[in-house]
């Protein structure tokens, strides 16, 4: 009966993501690495870096970390600590962006994140990365999608040069920015569009793409629940651990079986309510005018969601 609660809770508050924009807080992260478990050798490369992030010094936090990552190899002996570490280089960037926003920050601790990975799946063979490591790269890169990118600085219309002449030409616009291939999209063409009519469909193709996107991006809930399952149950069987580290697995299992069964409850309904309103969409369209709108599934090794096609 408390199974039967715990899944109605779970599924209740995954679906209000369709309904309501969530809140994010970003609180100041707290440190995952021990000293216990820190390398002797890289102590005091460790501790400079911790000391700047107490310092609110995110940048020479990051680049102290990742020379004591460099310098310390991936092992059963260093597997935790590396995890650790490379954890706390992530929210740590997460950190100083939410209070000053930094993407180049994010995107060089995304570079570590990545150097790794490389050294993980070269030493076991595998590339199932601890599960703290997954939500903290997702983290990592939900925040880079929703940052501004980069942008050098433009001559203002008018400025006067050092040569004392004065440049009329307005600063250009920055280029659009690609869609991340990552990420659900949705496409509507608007050409030839005729003037608005009431209750003409427009609405419920929207709606339905949007629902659709939604409905694609719960689908990860899935793979990373399940990925997040297999690691902590593989962590469980490793005898090295102690009863305090078994019991922060275990609860980190209990978490990947809550995403798994949100993202399977969830994701399903999203689709198909969202293929519903498509379609009743693209029928009164084409009952109001000539009209036409196809809905594609695109899955590729770098994007899976799908396409709306059409014109209004």
């Amino acid at each position: 009966m408390a199974s039967l609660r715990c899944n109605t809770t779970i599924v209740a508050l995954t679906s209000s993501l369709l309904c309501a924009m969530p809140l994010e807080v970003q609180a100041a992260p707290d440190l995952a690495v021990t000293a216990k478990e820190t390398p002797k050798a890289q102590r005091s490369a460790y501790a400079r870096g911790k000391q700047a992030a107490q310092r609110d010094d995110a940048e020479g936090a990051i680049e102290a970390w990742a020379g004591v990552l460099i310098a310390t190899p991936e092992s059963i002996k260093n597997r935790r600590f590396r995890m650790n570490l490379v954890v706390d280089t992530v929210y740590v960037a997460l950190d100083a962006h939410a209070r000053q926003p930094n993407r180049a920050l994010l995107e060089r601790a995304l570079d570590i994140y990545y150097a790794y990975f490389s050294a993980y799946e070269a030493q076991y063979g595998n590339p199932n990365i601890p599960g703290p490591v997954v939500n903290a790269r997702f983290d990592l890169k939900a925040a880079i999608e929703t940052s501004e990118p980069s942008q050098p600085p433009a001559t203002a219309p008018g400025t006067t040069t050092e040569k004392g002449t004065t440049t009329e030409t307005p600063a250009e616009p920055p280029p659009p920015q690609p869609a991340n291939e990552s990420s659900a999209s949705v496409s509507l063409s608007t050409s030839d569009r005729g003037s608005p009519t009431s209750g003409d469909g427009t609405g419920l193709l929207i709606a339905g793409g949007v629902t659709m996107a939604v409905g694609a991006g719960l689908t990860s809930l899935i793979a990373v629940g399940a990925i997040n399952g297999k690691q902590t149950r593989e962590d469980l069987d490793d005898p090295s651990y102690s009863p305090e580290q078994r019991s922060r697995i275990d609860a980190e299992g209990k978490k990947a079986n809550t995403m798994f069964i949100a993202g399977l409850v969830s994701a399903p309904v999203a689709l198909v309510t969202g293929a519903v309103l498509v379609g009743i969409g693209a029928k009164r369209r084409v009952d109001s005018r000539r009209s036409y709108a196809r809905v594609t599934p695109s899955v590729s090794s770098k994007f899976a969601g799908v396409q709306i096609h059409g014109r209004f």
